[in-house]
């Protein structure tokens, strides 16, 4: 699991990755050194995209094919990734779809779900280590707070808290991390275990909470309400919340527990 950029008091986004054993993102796939062919992880990655598509067909919520991507390090070092992120479509009329347009999507009506609302995907194709190199120096990821890994992720879903409109979106989202991560809910709200590449044997997995949006939150305008827990291993954070205001509309708060070994 991996956050990204904060902006304005929010999470922007989070992002979920396919591994397996021994596999360090060389590219088992059809590709080349130009990023061409098949992509890595391609062929896992359509049969979550096929369950994602039969969990809920009236919601509409789907994930789009991976586009390719990359940087070129400082060092020279070539990266490469390919990046799929959820929408959903609109109504299908003229209308829609110019409304589409007009809200980042496409012709055919498809928008963008709001960031942070569902995860996106990161399919390294070149070796992780290279974009994440976590292991190759530990000073670079140790933190003064001792966090060493995300406990938490709640997402309270947009729109007026008890409405119908709330409830219908808890649903489809609920439907659609069910098809991710597997039926697993269970305890505060709907939730799902999530394991880490690096957190094994330091933590206990993660796990990502779907919960009812929250009075006075930013919902109302469809957005989702992210809260995010962190795991220390330095006893003097345990309890804790770091952050603060960032504006005058918004808060950025962080809660520490624990990083008990499971």
């Amino acid at each position: 699991m991996t956050l990204l950029v904060l902006y304005l008091g929010s999470v922007a986004d989070w992002a979920l990755t396919l591994h397996a054993p021994g596999d360090d993102g060389d590219g088992d796939g059809d590709g080349d050194d130009e990023g061409k062919g098949e992509i890595k992880h391609g062929a896992e990655f359509r049969k979550i995209q096929e369950r994602v598509e039969q969990a809920d067909a009236d919601a509409g919520i789907v994930y789009a094919d991976p586009v390719r991507g990359g940087r070129v390090r400082p060092d020279g070092v070539q990266l490469r990734w390919a990046v799929a992120s959820a929408k959903r479509k609109n109504p299908s009329s003229s209308a829609a779809a110019a409304a589409a347009l007009g809200a980042g999507g496409d012709k055919d009506g498809w928008v963008p779900l709001e960031p942070g609302q569902l995860p996106f995907w990161c399919l390294d194709e070149t070796p992780r280590r290279l974009r994440v190199p976590y292991e190759e120096d530990a000073d670079q990821i140790r933190h003064p707070t001792g966090v060493v890994g995300v406990a938490e992720v709640e997402v309270a879903v947009g729109g007026e808290s008890g409405s119908k409109e709330e409830g219908k979106e808890r649903e489809a989202l609920g439907a659609v991390y069910d098809a991710v991560f597997g039926k697993q809910a269970a305890g505060k709200g709907d939730a799902w275990e999530v394991r880490t590449l690096a957190g094994e044997g330091r933590h206990p997995p993660g796990r990502v909470v779907l919960a009812a949006a929250q009075e006075g939150g930013s919902n109302g305008t469809g957005a989702a309400d992210i809260k995010i827990t962190f795991y220390t291993d330095d006893e003097d954070w345990v309890g804790k919340t770091i952050g603060g205001k960032v504006d005058d509309e918004h808060t950025l708060e962080f809660k520490l527990v624990a990083a008990t070994s499971k």
